[in-house]
């Protein structure tokens, strides 16, 4: 495990410092790994941590299989949602709920940014999983306080061609009216009969509190 949350004072010296343990279905060919953690300060100045976990490979004659990243050997792994006060002490720590457990083959997840949202109105944070194929789908998450869901949504642009390769969300911020912008990239099809003509394009978007584009129009959610 990579994965750590330092404190330094004005000289460059570690305050505290904690590597996150957390245990893992275990096999003879077991491989854990994190991806690099994002985080945010409350306005208590609690530190709200979001980060996406590996726990293990499928079992398999070949050694550490997994980490070949060979699309036929799944990966299992979940996000992770962490918050510490400035002492280093861990106030919470769970995944973000089992319908958060995902597939991985031969893709990429990440969570790039956690936001705290304004009057204890706990995290939104964004990234990319995959839906059990080489598709990967950006999203949005909304959580309190507490880590639990409020919503999820996935944020798309509207394309006359709606066929997806991979689309992630980079960035997501409140604005002065309670909701949320964000902005992402988009790779698609120009032709899904010929499987040819990918384009990539950058998207921004513009939410409500709910995470809807207008009242009872909401990007399609998981919850």
């Amino acid at each position: 495990m990579d994965s750590s949350t330092p404190v330094v004072d004005t000289f460059g010296q570690f305050i505290w410092r904690d590597i996150i343990q957390h245990g893992a279905p275990s096999n003879r060919n077991f491989f854990v790994s994190d991806r690099p953690a994002t985080f945010d300060l409350a306005a208590d100045s609690t530190i709200g941590l979001a980060y996406f976990q590996h726990l293990a490979c499928g079992d398999s004659a070949t050694s550490n299989s997994c980490g070949r990243s060979v699309p036929s050997n799944a990966i299992i792994g979940r996000y992770r949602f962490l918050s510490y006060d400035l002492d280093g002490n861990i106030l919470l720590d769970k995944a973000l709920s089992s319908s958060r457990t995902v597939v991985m083959r031969n893709t990429i997840f990440t969570t790039d940014n956690i936001k705290y949202v304004s009057n204890g109105g706990g995290y939104i944070f964004s990234g990319n999983y995959a839906n059990g194929t080489s598709m990967n789908t950006g999203f949005i998450l909304r959580i309190s306080d507490s880590g639990d869901s409020i919503w999820w949504r996935e944020p798309r642009p509207r394309l006359s061609n709606p066929f997806e390769d991979f689309l992630k969300i980079h960035l997501t911020k409140q604005t002065s009216d309670g909701g949320f912008v964000g902005v992402g990239a988009n790779l698609f099809l120009l032709s899904l009969a010929s499987q040819q003509g990918n384009m990539q394009r950058g998207f921004v978007f513009k939410l409500d509190s709910n995470g809807c584009y207008e009242p009872g129009i909401c990007p399609n959610s998981m919850l």
